[in-house]
């Protein structure tokens, strides 16, 4: 008995083990989501619609837009970075 449950044991161990507990992720689904998200910051700031901008953005100091300039590769960290540099170019 003791190596039925000493077996048993095991063969539970390694199927949990060997089992994939995450989620499968649906990279088609992901895509098309950020896809979308881009695509209605680029409507909000042609639209030139502040308000639309801070609702795709996540308001937060971890946020980072990174864009190429004329001259330079433009890193912006944080919402208030980020809004400030959209403000300026709307209201410009």
């Amino acid at each position: 008995m003791k190596k039925f449950s000493y077996i048993f044991s095991l063969i539970i161990f390694y199927s949990l083990l060997f089992n994939n507990c995450q989620t499968q992720v649906d990279k088609e689904k992901e895509r098309r989501t950020i896809i979308a998200v881009i695509e209605q910051e680029r409507n909000a700031y042609f639209d030139r619609d502040i308000s639309r901008l801070e609702t795709v953005w996540v308001q937060d100091s971890t946020s980072k837009r990174i864009f190429r300039s004329e001259t330079a590769l433009i890193i912006l960290n944080g919402w208030e970075e980020i809004n400030a540099n959209y403000r300026e170019d709307i209201e410009t």
